[in-house]
């Protein structure tokens, strides 16, 4: 199953999203979405219900760690699936077909896989796409940590005590693995444009990640905060052979101006 949180200022699910759901469901997830927007919208309600066995409204506190737990607290049959995917939508995509990623994970003899991972502060495995299998899930460590999440406001602290407190605590007993694993992506790329636990992969080196090794995501910071034009993009997936659609963008490309501060990737340090 998949806990997937969003928000939007305006209180839209974007085509983006929906699009993001929709992969997720014909990879095999069962979906809650877990919403902090003010409400979601009847129309979006009754689109929502088709890809999603369950849906949430919540307050807009505590990032997507105090979202993730309440789904957990909500929906307690988590622990009877096979798996669980702590997902958010603060990434376009995916850009490629996400079942040979969902396979890699299937394969991977770690017990918490990730898509890439941060040196700052301490290695950890970046949050917007982590797969936890069921003996971790079901593990004391897994439930204590959601226990304890609580709604802190300021960014630092969360980076510190849940997206690395996360790794570091799950760590200690279970195996973790990134599926772009930092050193491996840099011993392919040559970067030495910062020290390496400043590197945000998903940010600094979101190009030739997509073209040369087909990742399948896009932070929405890559556009947002580094100003990486539609021209660009759509560039780089011409290049990469991805059949992305970046038309499904002009609903939230316009009206967002800014991206909340619950949408940025933790990791995303200047």
């Amino acid at each position: 199953m998949c806990l997937f949180c969003s928000y939007d200022s305006e209180g839209v699910v974007r085509e983006n999203v929906y699009q993001y759901l929709d992969e997720l469901a014909l990879a095999g997830f069962n979906i809650v979405f877990i919403s902090s927007s003010d409400a979601i919208r009847d129309t979006d309600m009754e689109k929502l219900s088709r890809c999603c066995i369950r849906i949430m409204n919540r307050e807009n506190k505590g990032y997507d760690f105090y979202g993730w737990k309440t789904g957990l607290e909500k929906y307690a049959e988590y622990r009877y699936h096979s798996g669980l995917l702590l997902a958010n939508d603060s990434v376009l995509g995916p850009l490629f077909s996400i079942r040979d990623i969902i396979a890699r994970f299937a394969r991977c003899e770690a017990d918490v896989v990730g898509m890439t991972e941060s040196f700052h502060f301490h290695p950890h495995l970046q949050s917007y796409f982590i797969y936890c299998k069921k003996n971790v899930i079901l593990s004391e460590e897994f439930v204590r940590f959601f226990r304890e999440v609580d709604t802190l406001e300021l960014k630092i602290a969360i980076i510190r005590k849940y997206e690395v407190g996360f790794s570091r605590l799950l760590g200690a007993r279970f195996r973790l693995s990134a599926l772009y694993g930092l050193e491996t992506v840099l011993a392919r790329f040559d970067y030495h444009q910062r020290p390496v636990r400043w590197i945000e992969p998903t940010f600094h080196l979101w190009k030739p990640l997509i073209t040369e090794l087909k990742f399948p995501f896009l932070k929405k910071s890559v556009l947002k905060r580094r100003g990486v034009s539609l021209e660009e993009l759509g560039a780089v997936l011409a290049e990469s052979g991805s059949s992305y659609d970046l038309a499904m963008l002009n609903d939230w490309i316009g009206p967002q101006d800014s991206v909340h501060p619950a949408r940025e990737n933790f990791s995303d340090v200047p």
